[in-house]
């Protein structure tokens, strides 16, 4: 996978489609935002009241992937749809400091043929700017389409996902599409909800002490400089490449077993390279991850079943 602002990036022309998350009937469930998505929430409606109503949005993460070959449209509307259905951070509505999850359907509109490399940039970077946490849409997905194969794409509002989100969003399209493709039902492992994330990060930080046992590398580090924050140039102390241990690890599979998907769409590794590596036009709003606390040296091979991950 590589990272690259979206002005390089290169991908053919085609017929364009878009499907954009239409949400429908009253809340199924509802829960507080996360601190970072609070943080995010009162930083987009600052920034809505300080320009026009209808001013493009910049704090968006956004995604490319290929498929090869002929592109079955109704399997790929399928496997969308699937995503949103997995992922309930994908259907739901945030006001305040407030998330309502609900059900969801799909729009898809056709934009036409796009005509040069240049077109589909230009495309592609008022399509993402239209992406908005606040009022909406959260997140569109969508696909230029040609003869020999195709390019998908996606954008989330920072809200509700960041880097590590597009890969796990890659793996689950390319794998629902090729099993409906088959004529199977998509089976991918259970996943997580944004609701339990919040209300763990609550508890936890309920709980936390400062003789809590997770912090005595912080600690240790504010006793040895006497401050709490590292001086310039940055002096931590610890080897490059050793980064502060997890207060939540997760364990790590066996890279020869990776799922084909998130292993061709990530890094190139994996079990089978069915679906060709992507360009990941990435244009940073709020830093990645900010706030999660359990943040760990992230491995993009390693999907196992996490949800959408919350910034």
């Amino acid at each position: 996978m590589r990272q690259i602002p979206l002005s390089s990036a290169r991908i053919r022309p085609g017929r364009a489609y878009e499907w954009q998350v239409v949400l429908t009937g009253p809340p199924t469930a509802s829960g507080p935002a996360s601190y970072s998505q609070a943080r995010h929430l009162a930083a987009t409606r600052t920034a809505l009241a300080m320009t026009t109503v209808h001013a493009p949005n910049t704090l968006f993460i956004a995604g490319t992937f290929e498929i090869p070959g002929a592109v079955d449209l109704t399997a790929l509307e399928a496997s969308f749809h699937h995503v949103v259905q997995r992922h309930d951070v994908l259907r739901t509505r945030y006001h305040g400091t407030t998330g309502d999850v609900h059900h969801a359907d799909l729009t898809r509109t056709d934009h036409g043929q796009l005509k040069s490399t240049d077109d589909v940039r230009t495309y592609l970077h008022e399509r993402f700017r239209r992406v908005c946490g606040f009022r909406g849409p959260t997140a569109i997905f969508g696909v230029v389409v040609r003869n020999d194969g195709a390019s998908v794409y996606l954008a989330l509002d920072h809200l509700i996902g960041d880097v590590v989100s597009m890969a796990l969003a890659a793996h689950d399209i390319t794998s629902a599409y090729e099993q409906i493709r088959a004529g199977s039902r998509p089976e991918l492992p259970p996943t997580g909800s944004w609701l339990a994330y919040t209300e763990t990060e609550r508890a936890d930080n309920q709980s936390l002490h400062a003789d809590r046992p997770e912090l005595a590398p912080w600690r240790d580090f504010a006793s040895g400089t006497g401050s709490l924050l590292p001086w310039f140039p940055l002096e931590s102390g610890r080897r490059p490449g050793n980064g502060q241990s997890a207060l939540r690890p997760r364990p790590r599979p066996d890279p020869g077993q990776l799922p084909a998907g998130l292993g061709a769409a990530g890094t190139g590794a994996g079990s089978g390279h069915r679906i060709p590596p992507g360009e990941l036009p990435f244009v940073p709003g709020l830093p990645p991850a900010a706030g999660r606390r359990d943040r760990v040296p992230v491995d993009l091979r390693d999907p196992g079943a996490l949800p959408l991950v919350l910034p």
